[in-house]
């Protein structure tokens, strides 16, 4: 079997092994839901097993090209190594004479196929139509496509369940699976006689076959701008507008059938739905003289698409053949352009509001719908209500949506366009109307548009989002979602995009301080710190500090950090790490630290789990919600100083408090490490820097317990403050060791951790820092009293 080269993309399977494969070249591929490479493939909701199947081949005949040929272990399935060593070695046995080899298991499935060729990229599409389960209909189409000599043959083996590999169960219908490599075959019949196999592959038409939910045949539009790479679409009748004004060089067969969700209507499979809108087109399109032939992309859900942070345009791209080995070969976000938007002199603008995101917990909440309307008439907007009347909304008219030409015409005479996830905000974008994107229970990395002057988007992220429960809350059992925006955040947002009417004198609304309050004290009553999900015993979260320190250097520190005196008292040692008092200002400093070198080691994603767990907290995405909701007093506080402007807060963390900083007006950004930055910016979808540029201005600038963790805090202080507007406030918060509470626990107190905490501060150190650094400090406040070791302070600069 040597140079074979085999290709598997099976979850937890790190290589193929055992003397018979001891010669193979096996690539360990991943269906990838975050990343891109050589072996990490798009994780696409639309791409069928046999799609990731030509994806395999591609990239096994680019990178591992073997004369021996390539084998290909059906993606579909997470099979045992003794399986898939039974496969190869069946697939192994009967090469000869043949072009390809189609193994099954003992079900009669496609386990792996061996392939004597490779395949150009322009054959991606036609191979994707393989069923990836039936051995027969793929024989076919390996000989109908490529003249290849194919043989079906079996092994005593068992590939495992339906749902090992992130495919849906309606993936796992024979007759869906198997439809589009046997109308493959049947439309190459004719071509390949008349211009032989590997034109007949050329000019095959491609159709997609997306028949129902308007955002979805929009992406899927807007994909094909880009990379033409299917000639015709099988669409309702109601949706077909949308293509021929998006992709109007798409040839459109329209379906008369109901739509899913429409109705109550709601079909047990997909797939088998589209198989028959297919049909239903065929015959529609014979009865006028016209024929429906060609490889047929059912492009409805094969996997869930909330596990996946690409955008739902890249899967519509990737599932029709697209080539994404890296980054930078997905083609940039497709951007809408402004346009010179018509107006009636003398009246209000109108913006049109979309609540109606399909279900329950995709629409905006009813309560915050009279609410919403109110504002915008207040900002001077007039208000229309993209839907049915509903005559408990007053002060708004209404315009049911019937057709895309009338909707067109509604957003020529609009100022701007309020939206939820669905259809009419995302075509507002694509017509170049300013538009606010409100999200729920789906995540806005799969349908936002970049944000622009034109375009923002408005999420209170959850970490249960994407939940994919679309009509009751499993927090709360509720039929709202808690993370969209209020319309408070609404209106000030669409102002930043959208300004009122020139003729109307109206404020930048931004929330009351009276709605902040009651948001602090409703999750100061409600929100409670999680406990740690695993209760661990104290000889474990020793073993976990000591398995953290085993991979750290640690260095020596023989004088204080602050006054440089070298008599200390020992107080003792925590984390294995000693802790002494400065004999002459009193600081409690770790005598030992972490180096200062491995400290990108220390604070990499392991610190927000591992650490964690040894400190007997729960993890930061456990506790993301509490951090959110308690947020806000940290807002409401900062507001009090500095009620607006630029902000940065240094050590974000997960950005939590960044992210309700932006919702409350700042112009607002975090500082951190570059793994705790990427992390943030996934679960908060904020700014982050991982260095403060040169020349930076910033109104406020907050450090919530972080002061304790510099190395050099003099030092790390001075381009903060450098970078603090005139007049602009430097708020800090860490904890204190001259009070009653670590004075009665010393060492035991939760604030001192040695090998985070390198200096453990009186108050009086911490104004002595700040007033050195040339700030004013204003105030001091005690958020949980005074004899409790918290104390933030406020300093001005002037």
């Amino acid at each position: 079997m040597k140079q074979i080269a085999i290709g598997i993309a099976a979850p937890g399977f790190t290589a193929v092994a055992g003397p018979a494969l001891r010669d193979a070249r096996c690539v360990n591929f991943r269906i990838a839901p975050h990343r891109l490479s050589a072996v990490d493939m798009l994780d696409s909701v639309f791409a069928s097993p046999g799609r990731y199947t030509a994806e395999m081949l591609r990239r096994l005949v680019r990178h591992e090209r073997s004369i021996e040929g390539y084998i290909v272990v059906n993606p579909r399935f997470a099979p045992s190594l003794q399986a898939v060593t039974a496969a190869v070695q069946a697939a192994h046995a009967h090469r000869a004479g043949h072009d390809a080899v189609l193994v099954h298991d003992r079900h009669g499935r496609v386990a792996a196929t061996w392939f004597r060729h490779g395949i150009e990229d322009a054959d991606v599409p036609t191979l994707s139509a393989l069923s990836a389960l039936d051995p027969s209909a793929d024989r076919a189409l390996l000989e109908a496509a490529f003249g290849w000599k194919s043989a079906v043959v079996g092994c005593d083996a068992d590939f495992g369940g339906v749902d090992a590999n992130g495919f849906l169960l309606g993936s796992f219908d024979p007759v869906a699976s198997a439809f589009p490599a046997v109308m493959a075959v049947e439309a190459l019949g004719e071509l390949v006689r008349a211009h032989g196999h590997t034109e007949a592959r050329r000019r095959i038409r491609q159709v997609a076959v997306l028949p129902f939910h308007a955002g979805d045949i929009l992406f899927l539009c807007q994909a094909l701008q880009a990379d033409p790479l299917a000639s015709a679409i099988v669409v309702l009748r109601d949706y077909a507008d949308i293509v021929r004004e998006v992709a109007p060089w798409l040839e459109v067969f329209e379906v008369d059938a109901p739509a899913p969700g429409r109705d109550g209507y709601q079909p047990s499979n997909e797939q088998v739905l589209l198989m028959d809108m297919v049909q239903k087109a065929r015959a529609q399109a014979a009865r006028k003289g016209l024929r429906l032939e060609g490889v047929f992309h059912l492009m409805r859900p094969l996997r869930d698409y909330a596990r996946t942070s690409f955008h739902l345009r890249q899967a519509a791209w990737f599932a029709l053949g697209g080539d994404a080995e890296q980054e930078a070969d997905i083609w940039p976000q497709w951007r809408a352009q402004p346009r010179q938007l018509r107006s009636t002199p003398g009246r209000r603008e109108r913006v049109v509001v979309h609540f109606d995101g399909g279900w329950s917990l995709k629409s905006f909440p009813y309560a915050h719908r009279q609410p919403l309307v109110s504002l915008l008439r207040d900002a001077g907007f007039r208000v229309t209500v993209l839907g049915k009347p509903d005559p408990r909304l007053v002060g708004c008219d209404f315009e049911p949506f019937s057709n895309v030409g009338k909707f067109r015409k509604l957003l020529m005479d609009s100022a701007a366009v309020v939206g939820v996830d669905s259809f009419p905000a995302h075509y507002a974008v694509h017509q170049g109307v300013p538009t606010l994107h409100l999200f729920g229970s789906t995540h806005p990395r799969n349908s936002e548009y970049p944000a622009s002057s034109l375009t923002a988007t408005l999420h209170h992220i959850q970490p249960c989002v994407p939940c994919g429960h679309p009509t009751t809350c499993k927090l709360d059992q509720s039929d709202t979602c808690r993370a969209f925006s209020s319309p408070h955040d609404i209106v000030a947002t669409l102002l930043r995009i959208c300004p009122p009417p020139s003729q109307v004198t109206a404020p930048l609304v931004s929330a009351p301080e009276e709605e902040l309050s009651a948001a602090v004290a409703h999750a100061q009553a409600h929100v409670h710190f999680p406990p740690p999900p695993r209760l661990l015993p104290p000889e474990t979260r020793a073993s976990l500090v000591r398995a953290l320190r085993e991979r750290l250097h640690t260095e020596p520190i023989d004088r204080c950090p602050l006054c440089a005196n070298r008599e200390r008292t020992a107080l003792g040692s925590k984390h294995e790490l000693p802790i002494a008092e400065c004999t002459q200002c009193g600081l409690w400093y770790a005598s030992e630290r972490i180096h200062e070198a491995d400290v990108p080691k220390l604070y990499d994603s392991s610190y927000w789990t591992q650490m964690m767990d040894a400190h007997g907290y729960p993890t930061a995405p456990e506790r993301y919600a509490f951090d959110y909701a308690h947020a806000l007093e940290r807002v409401a506080f900062c507001r009090s100083y500095v009620p607006s402007g630029r902000a940065l807060d240094v050590g974000c963390g997960y950005g939590a408090f960044v992210r309700r900083l932006a919702e409350y007006g700042y112009d607002a950004m975090g500082l951190d490490m570059p793994d705790t930055a990427r992390m943030a910016r996934r679960s908060s979808g904020i700014r982050v820097l991982t260095s403060l540029p040169a020349g930076s201005q910033f109104q406020l600038i907050t450090g919530f317990d972080v002061i304790e963790h510099f190395y050099h805090p003099r030092e790390q202080l001075q381009p903060l403050v450098a970078a603090l507007a005139p007049g602009g406030a430097l708020i800090l918060e860490t904890f204190r060791t001259d009070c009653a509470d670590v004075q009665a626990q010393r060492l035991e107190h939760e604030d001192i951790k040695p090998m985070e905490h390198l200096h453990m501060f009186r108050e009086a150190h911490v104004r002595q820092l700040i007033e050195a650094a040339g700030l004013r400090v204003e105030t001091v406040h005690y958020p949980e009293g005074e004899s409790r070791a918290r104390f933030r302070l406020v300093a001005r600069k002037s």
